[in-house]
Order: C-alpha cells, then sequence, then structure tokens
C-alpha cells in the first residue's frame, strides 16, 4: 500500500485512513494483509499511529499496541436515515445515535486512545432523494438568509425546506447551536481529542462554543 514505509522514519504522526476498507474483520486474506503491513508501518515509524475508523464499519478487531496508538473515529452526526422508498427523512433515533456508537466503541477501547472526528459540511437533499454536499459559500449564504421553513433537527442541526411537491429542496447545515450540542455530547467522555471538518464559516462560533468546555 502506499503508506507503508522501509526505514526508520522521522517522528511525527501518521493516520491511516480505513474508512473503504469495511472495517477490519479477522479470518479475511485483505484484511489480514492490511494488518501485516499496519505492523510494519508501527515498527519503523518512531510517530504516533492513528487508524482512521468510521461508524458503520465492523470494528471487531480494534488496533493492539503493535499495531496503532490510538483510533480516529467519524462519528455518524446527520440527522437523516434512508427512508423505505429509497429517499431520505429526518431519522426519529439520529439524536444519540452516534452517542451510542462511541459508547460501544469505547467499552472495548481506552478512550484516551480515540479523537473523534466530525464532518461539519452541509448538505443538500433533492427533490428525487440525492444528497449533496454543498460547498463552504452555500452554507455561509444558508446561515446567514435561512431561506424557506426553517427547523431544528437532532443535535443541533438546522434544516431549511424550499419549494414544495415533486419541487421540494431541503438543506442541512451546521451552526453553533450544532457546535453546542457536539461539544454538549463529548465533553465528559476524557477522549484524547476532538478532529471537525467543514468548519469554513463556522471558525467565530467554533472558538466561542470550545471556550465553553
Amino acid at each position: 500500500p502506499p503508506w507503508a514505509v522501509t526505514g526508520k522514519e522521522a517522528a511525527g504522526g501518521v493516520v491511516v485512513d480505513l474508512r473503504n476498507t469495511g472495517g477490519m474483520r479477522p479470518g479475511r486474506r485483505y484484511q489480514g494483509k492490511i494488518r501485516k503491513a499496519l505492523r510494519a508501518l508501527r515498527q519503523n515509524n518512531k510517530g504516533e499511529i492513528f487508524w482512521w475508523l468510521a461508524a458503520g464499519d465492523k470494528l471487531v478487531e480494534l488496533p493492539k499496541d503493535d499495531e496503532a496508538d490510538g483510533i480516529l473515529f467519524s462519528a455518524n452526526t446527520s440527522p437523516w436515515c434512508g427512508g423505505g422508498s429509497g429517499g431520505w427523512r429526518a431519522g426519529s433515533v439520529a439524536g444519540g445515535r452516534w452517542r451510542r456508537e462511541v459508547k460501544n466503541l469505547l467499552a472495548r477501547y481506552p478512550c484516551t486512545r480515540v479523537i473523534l472526528h466530525f464532518d461539519l459540511r452541509g448538505r443538500e437533499i433533492t427533490p428525487d432523494g440525492e444528497v449533496r454536499i454543498l460547498p463552504a459559500g452555500s452554507c455561509r449564504a444558508l446561515r446567514l438568509f435561512q431561506p424557506g421553513q426553517r427547523q431544528r433537527l437532532a443535535d443541533g442541526w438546522l434544516q431549511l425546506q424550499s419549494g414544495s411537491g415533486e419541487k421540494e429542496h431541503k438543506f442541512i447545515i451546521a451552526d453553533r447551536n450544532t457546535l453546542r450540542e457536539i461539544f454538549a455530547g463529548v465533553d465528559r467522555l476524557n477522549l484524547r481529542g476532538v478532529f471537525l471538518t467543514g468548519i469554513q464559516g463556522l471558525e467565530g462560533a467554533l472558538m466561542k462554543e470550545a471556550a465553553q468546555f
């Protein structure tokens, strides 16, 4: 793999993205090769090694001491879940879903070796149910003008709805309330850290909310 190394490397943290490998499961030849390469990476790198895993991965086997120093875990914060017809609807259990996922992980792995990742990019749900990632500029405009119907969803996400029927568009965006809900959820978990992406336009709110915890 491209991240395999030979020889002793200079000290520095390394994150190995394993989110597209289907999780680390025993008894599979592909995962076995990955783990062998990961152990070689650990032995040849003086810095810390973190595995990047995601909600939904089959986390049957978590990294041992000779494989990694910890986990970067992408939590499922989306307030949306698949509808029965293949579309999308507001998830009635989305609020707290990521908390349950993280608690299940922490029941098997030390909290001081876990960094949580939250993706705060906005999303558009089109009339045909397709979910699209919104550019940062569009998210800023939506937070500023808040067009259409406004509804606060699970875990602090803001839903904006425009049009109706076959022309209905929905947008979900993160704002200061979303950040507040995230920080409140992780405040007592004693984690190694928190990693946020998609924060363009939220920098000021992020600094203010982070200062409260």
